[in-house]
Protein backbone atom coordinates (compact mmCIF):
# COMPACT_ATOMS: atom_id res chain seq x y z
CA UNK A 1 0.00 0.00 0.00
CA UNK A 2 2.76 2.44 0.80
CA UNK A 3 4.50 1.55 -2.74
CA UNK A 4 1.09 2.37 -4.01
CA UNK A 5 0.86 5.74 -1.90
CA UNK A 6 4.31 6.78 -3.45
CA UNK A 7 3.63 6.13 -7.04
CA UNK A 8 0.43 8.32 -7.05
CA UNK A 9 2.02 11.06 -4.79
CA UNK A 10 5.24 11.28 -7.42
CA UNK A 11 2.92 11.32 -10.64
CA UNK A 12 1.18 13.90 -8.86
CA UNK A 13 3.95 16.42 -7.08
CA UNK A 14 5.82 15.64 -10.57
CA UNK A 15 2.58 17.74 -12.60
CA UNK A 16 1.83 14.11 -14.37
CA UNK A 17 -1.50 14.41 -14.14
CA UNK A 18 -2.15 17.65 -14.53
CA UNK A 19 -0.47 17.56 -18.14
CA UNK A 20 -2.12 14.53 -19.04
CA UNK A 21 -5.42 15.73 -18.20
CA UNK A 22 -5.31 18.42 -20.26
CA UNK A 23 -3.70 17.16 -23.11
CA UNK A 24 -6.23 14.53 -23.34
CA UNK A 25 -9.05 16.54 -22.79
CA UNK A 26 -7.89 19.24 -25.83
CA UNK A 27 -7.16 15.92 -27.89
CA UNK A 28 -11.36 15.71 -27.06
CA UNK A 29 -12.35 19.14 -28.66
CA UNK A 30 -14.53 19.17 -31.42
CA UNK A 31 -14.97 23.62 -31.26
CA UNK A 32 -12.77 25.37 -28.26
CA UNK A 33 -9.01 24.02 -30.02
CA UNK A 34 -10.16 26.27 -32.53
CA UNK A 35 -10.29 28.92 -30.48
CA UNK A 36 -6.89 31.38 -28.08
CA UNK A 37 -7.27 31.15 -24.74
CA UNK A 38 -6.75 33.66 -21.63
CA UNK A 39 -6.01 33.09 -18.12
CA UNK A 40 -8.38 35.04 -15.46
CA UNK A 41 -7.64 34.84 -11.76
CA UNK A 42 -9.54 36.02 -8.90
CA UNK A 43 -13.18 34.79 -8.06
CA UNK A 44 -16.50 34.18 -6.64
CA UNK A 45 -18.02 31.07 -5.95
CA UNK A 46 -21.84 29.94 -5.84
CA UNK A 47 -22.66 26.74 -5.78
CA UNK A 48 -25.27 26.39 -8.57
CA UNK A 49 -25.65 22.56 -9.36
CA UNK A 50 -24.11 19.46 -7.43
CA UNK A 51 -24.22 16.01 -8.66
CA UNK A 52 -23.44 13.13 -6.36
CA UNK A 53 -23.56 9.18 -6.00
CA UNK A 54 -25.62 7.35 -8.77
CA UNK A 55 -26.79 10.55 -10.61
CA UNK A 56 -22.66 11.11 -10.96
CA UNK A 57 -22.48 8.04 -12.97
CA UNK A 58 -25.44 9.35 -15.15
CA UNK A 59 -23.53 12.06 -16.01
CA UNK A 60 -20.68 10.08 -17.23
CA UNK A 61 -23.10 8.66 -19.44
CA UNK A 62 -21.86 4.81 -18.50
CA UNK A 63 -18.10 4.94 -18.92
CA UNK A 64 -17.44 4.43 -15.38
CA UNK A 65 -18.31 0.85 -15.56
CA UNK A 66 -16.15 -0.14 -18.14
CA UNK A 67 -12.89 1.80 -16.79
CA UNK A 68 -13.59 2.21 -13.43
CA UNK A 69 -12.79 -0.88 -10.88
CA UNK A 70 -15.10 -1.82 -7.83
CA UNK A 71 -14.23 0.17 -5.02
CA UNK A 72 -13.53 3.63 -6.92
CA UNK A 73 -16.41 6.15 -7.90
CA UNK A 74 -16.87 9.55 -9.68
CA UNK A 75 -19.02 12.91 -8.54
CA UNK A 76 -19.20 15.66 -10.48
CA UNK A 77 -19.37 19.06 -8.81
CA UNK A 78 -20.44 22.47 -11.12
CA UNK A 79 -20.27 25.80 -10.08
CA UNK A 80 -21.11 28.99 -11.16
CA UNK A 81 -18.33 32.32 -11.29
CA UNK A 82 -18.31 35.77 -11.54
CA UNK A 83 -14.69 37.51 -11.67
CA UNK A 84 -13.97 41.08 -10.18
CA UNK A 85 -12.91 41.72 -13.53
CA UNK A 86 -17.07 41.07 -14.79
CA UNK A 87 -15.69 37.47 -16.68
CA UNK A 88 -18.52 34.85 -15.73
CA UNK A 89 -16.70 31.37 -15.51
CA UNK A 90 -18.50 27.75 -15.35
CA UNK A 91 -16.57 25.63 -13.21
CA UNK A 92 -16.35 21.81 -13.87
CA UNK A 93 -15.38 19.26 -11.22
CA UNK A 94 -15.33 15.78 -10.90
CA UNK A 95 -14.02 13.92 -8.30
CA UNK A 96 -12.33 10.13 -8.51
CA UNK A 97 -12.04 7.57 -5.32
CA UNK A 98 -9.79 4.79 -5.25
CA UNK A 99 -9.46 2.58 -2.71
CA UNK A 100 -5.23 2.47 -1.68
CA UNK A 101 -5.35 -1.36 -1.52
CA UNK A 102 -7.13 -1.72 -4.78
CA UNK A 103 -4.25 0.79 -6.19
CA UNK A 104 -1.65 -2.39 -4.89
CA UNK A 105 -3.84 -5.36 -5.77
CA UNK A 106 -5.31 -5.11 -8.68
CA UNK A 107 -2.30 -2.53 -10.07
CA UNK A 108 -4.61 0.05 -10.68
CA UNK A 109 -3.64 3.51 -12.21
CA UNK A 110 -4.69 6.98 -11.62
CA UNK A 111 -4.11 7.68 -15.00
CA UNK A 112 -5.49 4.67 -16.87
CA UNK A 113 -8.87 6.07 -15.14
CA UNK A 114 -8.63 9.48 -16.69
CA UNK A 115 -10.34 8.74 -19.93
CA UNK A 116 -13.91 9.30 -18.90
CA UNK A 117 -12.90 12.40 -16.99
CA UNK A 118 -11.41 14.21 -19.94
CA UNK A 119 -14.66 12.66 -21.51
CA UNK A 120 -16.72 14.95 -19.35
CA UNK A 121 -14.73 17.86 -18.90
CA UNK A 122 -14.23 18.51 -22.91
CA UNK A 123 -18.05 17.89 -23.11
CA UNK A 124 -18.59 20.47 -21.01
CA UNK A 125 -15.61 22.79 -22.52
CA UNK A 126 -17.26 22.52 -25.93
CA UNK A 127 -20.81 23.13 -24.67
CA UNK A 128 -19.55 26.20 -23.32
CA UNK A 129 -18.26 27.64 -26.44
CA UNK A 130 -21.00 26.56 -28.51
CA UNK A 131 -23.73 28.15 -26.33
CA UNK A 132 -21.44 31.53 -26.54
CA UNK A 133 -20.89 30.93 -30.22
CA UNK A 134 -24.54 30.56 -31.22
CA UNK A 135 -25.66 33.09 -28.89
CA UNK A 136 -23.48 35.65 -30.43
CA UNK A 137 -22.81 34.93 -34.06
CA UNK A 138 -24.80 36.77 -36.92
CA UNK A 139 -27.74 34.96 -38.56
CA UNK A 140 -26.82 34.88 -42.29
CA UNK A 141 -30.02 34.01 -43.62
CA UNK A 142 -30.99 37.25 -42.56
CA UNK A 143 -28.45 38.86 -45.20
CA UNK A 144 -28.75 36.16 -48.01
CA UNK A 145 -31.35 34.11 -49.50
CA UNK A 146 -30.16 30.76 -49.23
CA UNK A 147 -31.16 27.53 -50.29
CA UNK A 148 -31.11 25.77 -46.85
CA UNK A 149 -32.73 22.14 -48.50
CA UNK A 150 -29.51 20.48 -48.79
CA UNK A 151 -31.45 17.30 -48.07
CA UNK A 152 -33.15 17.87 -51.84
CA UNK A 153 -30.57 19.85 -53.15
CA UNK A 154 -27.87 19.14 -56.00
CA UNK A 155 -24.58 19.84 -54.65
CA UNK A 156 -23.89 23.00 -56.90
CA UNK A 157 -26.84 24.67 -55.29
CA UNK A 158 -25.14 23.31 -52.11
CA UNK A 159 -21.90 24.96 -53.34
CA UNK A 160 -23.80 28.14 -53.69
CA UNK A 161 -24.73 28.19 -50.08
CA UNK A 162 -21.30 27.73 -49.12
CA UNK A 163 -20.37 30.16 -51.55
CA UNK A 164 -22.64 33.16 -49.96
CA UNK A 165 -21.47 32.08 -46.49
CA UNK A 166 -17.76 32.51 -47.03
CA UNK A 167 -18.00 35.84 -48.90
CA UNK A 168 -20.14 36.79 -46.39
CA UNK A 169 -17.81 39.11 -43.87
CA UNK A 170 -15.21 39.43 -46.77
CA UNK A 171 -15.88 43.21 -47.51
CA UNK A 172 -14.89 43.16 -43.56
CA UNK A 173 -11.84 41.62 -43.73
CA UNK A 174 -13.04 37.98 -41.89
CA UNK A 175 -11.87 34.96 -44.48
CA UNK A 176 -14.57 32.56 -43.47
CA UNK A 177 -12.36 29.36 -44.46
CA UNK A 178 -14.29 26.43 -41.83
CA UNK A 179 -17.46 25.45 -41.04
CA UNK A 180 -18.80 22.87 -38.01
CA UNK A 181 -22.38 21.20 -39.13
CA UNK A 182 -24.70 18.98 -37.15
CA UNK A 183 -23.92 15.16 -37.55
CA UNK A 184 -27.07 15.26 -40.17
CA UNK A 185 -25.67 18.09 -42.00
CA UNK A 186 -22.15 16.78 -42.28
CA UNK A 187 -23.31 13.44 -44.09
CA UNK A 188 -25.07 14.84 -46.21
CA UNK A 189 -22.91 17.66 -47.61
CA UNK A 190 -20.09 14.65 -47.50
CA UNK A 191 -22.61 12.25 -49.42
CA UNK A 192 -23.40 14.39 -51.97
CA UNK A 193 -19.99 16.21 -52.77
CA UNK A 194 -18.49 12.95 -53.22
CA UNK A 195 -15.43 13.64 -50.72
CA UNK A 196 -13.83 11.39 -48.05
CA UNK A 197 -13.06 12.70 -44.61
CA UNK A 198 -9.64 12.65 -43.49
CA UNK A 199 -8.00 12.91 -40.08
CA UNK A 200 -6.48 16.76 -40.24
CA UNK A 201 -4.88 18.99 -37.65
CA UNK A 202 -5.52 22.28 -37.71
CA UNK A 203 -1.72 24.43 -37.76
CA UNK A 204 -3.11 27.28 -35.94
CA UNK A 205 -4.02 25.67 -32.69
CA UNK A 206 -2.60 22.09 -32.95
CA UNK A 207 -6.22 20.55 -33.21
CA UNK A 208 -7.03 17.34 -34.43
CA UNK A 209 -10.06 15.90 -35.81
CA UNK A 210 -10.78 12.66 -37.61
CA UNK A 211 -13.38 13.43 -40.14
CA UNK A 212 -12.40 16.65 -42.49
CA UNK A 213 -13.24 17.52 -45.80
CA UNK A 214 -13.02 20.38 -47.89
CA UNK A 215 -15.69 21.67 -50.47
CA UNK A 216 -16.25 25.25 -52.12
CA UNK A 217 -13.41 26.58 -50.83
CA UNK A 218 -13.94 25.88 -46.96
CA UNK A 219 -13.17 23.00 -45.07
CA UNK A 220 -15.91 20.95 -42.75
CA UNK A 221 -16.22 19.25 -39.51
CA UNK A 222 -18.60 17.77 -37.12
CA UNK A 223 -19.29 20.44 -34.65
CA UNK A 224 -19.75 17.60 -31.64
CA UNK A 225 -23.14 16.66 -29.49
CA UNK A 226 -24.14 19.85 -28.69
CA UNK A 227 -24.73 21.06 -32.01
CA UNK A 228 -28.13 19.91 -33.59
CA UNK A 229 -28.17 17.92 -36.70
CA UNK A 230 -29.03 20.51 -39.11
CA UNK A 231 -27.12 23.42 -37.86
CA UNK A 232 -23.88 25.68 -39.19
CA UNK A 233 -21.63 27.53 -37.67
CA UNK A 234 -18.92 29.23 -40.15
CA UNK A 235 -15.92 31.20 -38.72
CA UNK A 236 -12.49 31.49 -39.69
CA UNK A 237 -9.48 29.57 -38.18
CA UNK A 238 -6.96 32.17 -38.59
CA UNK A 239 -8.47 35.03 -37.35
CA UNK A 240 -10.17 34.62 -33.96
CA UNK A 241 -13.84 34.84 -33.48
CA UNK A 242 -13.85 34.03 -29.83
CA UNK A 243 -12.23 34.07 -26.80
CA UNK A 244 -12.05 31.34 -24.21
CA UNK A 245 -11.18 32.30 -20.32
CA UNK A 246 -9.88 29.99 -18.17
CA UNK A 247 -9.62 30.25 -14.37
CA UNK A 248 -5.81 30.22 -13.50
CA UNK A 249 -5.64 28.23 -10.48
CA UNK A 250 -2.73 27.74 -8.12
CA UNK A 251 -2.01 24.67 -6.48
CA UNK A 252 1.74 24.96 -4.64
CA UNK A 253 2.10 21.38 -4.26
CA UNK A 254 2.42 20.56 -8.13
CA UNK A 255 5.87 21.42 -8.65
CA UNK A 256 6.05 21.41 -12.21
CA UNK A 257 3.71 20.73 -14.65
CA UNK A 258 5.40 18.81 -17.76
CA UNK A 259 4.94 20.67 -21.44
CA UNK A 260 3.50 18.49 -23.56
CA UNK A 261 3.50 20.08 -27.15
CA UNK A 262 4.26 23.11 -28.89
CA UNK A 263 0.67 23.91 -28.42
CA UNK A 264 0.36 23.63 -24.83
CA UNK A 265 -0.80 27.26 -24.48
CA UNK A 266 -4.25 26.35 -25.89
CA UNK A 267 -4.83 23.15 -23.29
CA UNK A 268 -7.58 23.98 -21.29
CA UNK A 269 -6.40 24.91 -17.41
CA UNK A 270 -7.03 22.05 -15.11
CA UNK A 271 -6.42 21.91 -11.38
CA UNK A 272 -5.65 18.42 -10.11
CA UNK A 273 -5.66 17.85 -6.36
CA UNK A 274 -4.85 15.08 -4.00
CA UNK A 275 -6.02 13.79 -0.50
CA UNK A 276 -6.32 10.68 0.97
CA UNK A 277 -8.11 9.76 4.57
CA UNK A 278 -4.97 7.13 5.78
CA UNK A 279 -4.33 8.24 8.79
CA UNK A 280 -7.99 8.03 9.78
CA UNK A 281 -9.43 5.45 7.75
CA UNK A 282 -8.35 1.55 8.22
CA UNK A 283 -8.97 0.72 4.09
CA UNK A 284 -7.98 4.45 3.05
CA UNK A 285 -8.87 6.02 -0.55
CA UNK A 286 -7.36 8.22 -2.23
CA UNK A 287 -9.73 11.22 -3.87
CA UNK A 288 -8.69 13.03 -7.12
CA UNK A 289 -9.99 16.09 -8.10
CA UNK A 290 -10.02 17.65 -11.64
CA UNK A 291 -11.60 21.10 -11.84
CA UNK A 292 -12.02 23.41 -14.66
CA UNK A 293 -13.55 27.41 -15.05
CA UNK A 294 -14.45 28.19 -17.97
CA UNK A 295 -16.22 31.45 -19.88
CA UNK A 296 -16.34 32.10 -23.72
CA UNK A 297 -16.98 35.44 -25.33
CA UNK A 298 -17.31 36.85 -28.60
CA UNK A 299 -15.27 39.32 -30.12
CA UNK A 300 -16.66 41.80 -31.60
CA UNK A 301 -20.46 40.84 -30.94
CA UNK A 302 -20.31 38.01 -33.08
CA UNK A 303 -19.16 39.86 -36.69
CA UNK A 304 -16.42 37.17 -37.14
CA UNK A 305 -18.97 34.50 -36.63
CA UNK A 306 -21.94 33.23 -39.59
CA UNK A 307 -24.65 30.49 -38.27
CA UNK A 308 -27.60 28.50 -40.05
CA UNK A 309 -29.86 26.97 -37.85
CA UNK A 310 -31.09 24.70 -40.51
CA UNK A 311 -29.16 24.26 -43.81
CA UNK A 312 -30.99 20.87 -44.38
CA UNK A 313 -34.45 22.15 -44.67
CA UNK A 314 -35.98 19.22 -42.83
Amino acid sequence: MVNALERVNKEFYGGLYTAKIRKDTFGKFNLAGFFPTEKVSDKQITVTDVWKGEEAEKQVKGRKKKLMAEGTGLRRVKYSEVTPQGFRLEQYGIELEVEMRDLREKELSIIDMMTPISNYLAEEIDNNVYQSAVASATDETVAYELNNNWTTAEIKNIIADITKIRNFKMADGYNMNHCALGLKALTELEIKAEVQGMQYTFPKTGLGLNNVFEVGGMTFSWGGKTMDDKELLAFCTDMPSLQIFYLDYFNPKVQKVPVTGVYDKYYPLINVLKYDDSDRQSEPTITMQFTTGVGTYALEDGKRMVKVEDVLGS
